[in-house]
């Protein structure tokens, strides 16, 4: 689905995964996203808005065993945004899910309208992959991408038709 947003906007999405009850040792993910300029329209920043290399990793899953870098690599080149992201499983059994769990909350701010519209987070096909434990295969399927429409504010504020002064105690007439 498409989500309109506007400059200024800051927003959260989630990357969740799900291993159709295969045991898995590690994930990885890139997403990449053009950009127009010299500052993304769309960029990565902490919960206030502040840019950012910040990835959120979802509690549960570190109390579960997982390891994840101190930080994401983070790129802003060749007008591409570039999103690195890796973890793995401790425990020597592995990890399984049925349901779409939550791997990381990653903030963005939008700074400007993009030149192309919808803007489309990709994941990297090639190099976003779930990894099994007992036989290191991927068993990742087709990622799901998101897309953002950013659209500037054209609506001007209401009139204002019912002001009226009032003095206060203490105005000088």
């Amino acid at each position: 689905a498409t989500i309109t947003k506007y400059p200024g906007d800051i927003f959260s999405t989630t990357v969740k995964f799900n291993t159709a009850g295969a045991l898995v040792s590690a994930l990885q993910f890139r997403i990449t996203y053009p950009y127009t300029g010299t500052t993304p329209q769309l960029d990565v920043v902490d919960a206030n808005g502040n840019v950012s290399n910040q990835i959120v990793t979802d509690p549960s899953l570190i109390s579960s065993g997982w390891q994840f870098p101190l930080s994401p690599n983070l790129t802003r080149t060749n007008n591409t945004v570039t999103i690195d992201f890796s973890s793995l499983i401790v425990n020597s059994s592995g990890y399984s899910n049925n349901t779409d769990t939550n791997l990381a909350t990653i903030y963005f701010k939008v700074n400007g309208v993009a030149a192309t519209n919808p803007l489309v987070l990709s994941f990297d096909t090639v190099l976003s992959k779930m990894v099994t434990k007992s036989n290191p295969t991927d068993v990742l399927k087709t990622p799901t991408n998101g897309s953002f429409t950013i659209i500037a504010d054209t609506t001007a504020p209401a009139a204002i038709n019912n002001y009226r002064y009032e003095p206060f105690p203490n105005d000088i007439h």
